[in-house]
């Protein structure tokens, strides 16, 4: 979940900043969540907008399948 000053800047469409939010999503994936939301927060551009990003990550505990 984010707003759209994450995003969308008065120089880049709205498009390519979720296509850069989608890149940065898939290397927390590959290499774990912890610190992840302010790592995106600090690899997306900077603007004046509003910017928020919210990160939901369960891990799986295979010893109660919960």
């Amino acid at each position: 979940l984010f707003t759209d000053g994450l995003v969308e800047t008065a120089r880049r469409d709205i498009s390519i900043g979720i296509d850069r939010l989608a890149g940065l999503r898939e290397r927390l994936f590959q290499r774990g969540f912890d610190g992840g939301a302010l790592e995106v927060l600090n690899n997306m551009e900077q603007t004046n907008d509003d910017r928020a990003l919210v990160v939901v990550h369960r891990r799986w505990n295979a010893s109660n399948g919960s």
